[in-house]
């Protein structure tokens, strides 16, 4: 890995600037977070397919009313997703599938045909300019339907920038890797509302990753993994103010957890979103690079504390979700920052997903996929 040292030489203490953009948060009112209040589009659709592979990716559009007003707002997703997969004999009663259902609406006015297949996604971008609103990441290692309920109020208006004749889409790209039937199917409604937002219009960052981690310590340290975003007047993400996070995280056991389905041989993710502050960005990844990068290092050993950075006091925790499970188990939970938002970045800090496994149980064997589809919505 190419690393480049980044030291900050000073404690955080807020600008002037940065202490009226504060005054100005206290001040202005927060829009409504009651999902009662606000304006819904469905958005329904549902494939089967058979694929080895995620090559091909299907779109579904849909048209918001003609007559709103330019300024619509995202506000959330509710409902459910859901995949089915067909039992493959050649995993002895396990499965291994996955989808990423992806929300996003066009910026120029041209949509997609509902079913179009289309073979990457920088094709979707170059005939269909776009901004992502979500990521929602579903897998499963039990055959059948593995549904996940989707219940996510954002607590500030993100402008949804759409020009006429364009519209919100749903991407499908998922595989049972079998070339057995497949189904995936979104049954969601997009909230959304009008008005003027506090912010306007936003670059999403994105702090998706993929890992596969070890979560037994009975027998010595395991890694943690960490997906970093440097905060710095150059970027990826600037200093100023975090205003939304929001997404999902997928644990899900391999095929050769099948036999490990007693209560007490359970396994355990830890995942942490956090703002490393006070120079600990620089002293938990020494020489990073100053780009969005992946690190591991080391957990405690059976009942030894885990020695995280993560969990110690320079991280200002955003977000904190454990997923458990046993045998082969696909555990996903909602991620949204609601009362930790807007926290303000500085340079030399850093954004971090954390990954935090752990189980002391020696029959807790092979390893978990962990992926992270968390979207971080800065400031201009």
């Amino acid at each position: 890995m190419l690393r480049q040292k980044m030291v900050r030489q000073r404690p955080w203490i807020p600008s002037i600037p940065t202490i009226a953009f504060l005054a100005a948060l206290v001040l202005a009112p927060p829009a409504s977070s009651n999902a009662e209040d606000l304006l819904r589009l469905p958005l329904k659709a549902q494939l089967t397919k058979k694929t080895t592979s995620f090559q091909i990716k299907n779109l579904y559009a849909f048209q918001l009313p003609a007559d709103l007003p330019p300024d619509v707002n995202f506000r959330g997703l509710v409902g459910s997703l859901s995949t089915t997969t067909t039992a493959n004999p050649a995993l002895h009663g396990a499965v291994s599938s996955e989808t990423l259902f992806g929300i996003a609406y066009t910026t120029r006015g041209n949509c997609p045909v509902s079913g179009q297949t289309i073979g990457s996604y920088q094709e979707i971008y170059d005939r269909f300019p776009s901004q992502g609103l979500a990521g929602i990441i579903v897998k499963q290692a039990r055959p059948g339907t593995q549904k996940f309920p989707v219940a996510l109020v954002l607590p500030e208006r993100i402008p949804i920038r759409m020009q006429k004749g364009g519209c919100i889409f749903v991407s499908f790209d998922g595989t049972d890797f079998a070339d057995l039937p497949y189904t995936m199917t979104s049954d969601l409604e997009l909230l959304y509302d009008t008005g003027p937002a506090r912010f306007p219009a936003q670059t999403y960052t994105g702090l998706d990753s993929e890992f596969i981690v070890s979560p037994s310590t009975a027998h010595g340290q395991v890694l943690n993994a960490y997906t970093v975003l440097p905060v710095s007047g150059k970027g990826p993400l600037y200093p100023g103010a975090l205003i939304s996070l929001y997404g999902n995280v997928s644990a899900t056991a391999p095929p050769d957890y099948a036999g490990i389905d007693r209560s007490h041989d359970i396994w355990r993710i830890r995942e942490i979103v956090a703002v490393y502050r006070h120079n600990s960005c620089a002293r938990a990844f020494p020489g990073h690079s100053p780009n969005k990068f992946m690190w591991n290092d080391r957990t405690g050993a059976g009942d030894a504390l885990n020695p995280s950075m993560a969990l110690g006091p320079d991280a200002d925790k955003l977000l904190d979700i454990s997923l458990e499970g046993h045998g082969l188990d696909s555990v996903m939970k909602q991620a949204n920052a609601i009362d930790t938002v807007p926290a303000t970045v500085e340079e030399g800090d850093c954004l971090v997903s954390a990954i935090l496994p752990a189980s002391n149980n020696p029959a807790v064997k092979g390893a978990v996929n962990v992926e992270v589809q968390i979207k971080v919505v800065p400031t201009p």
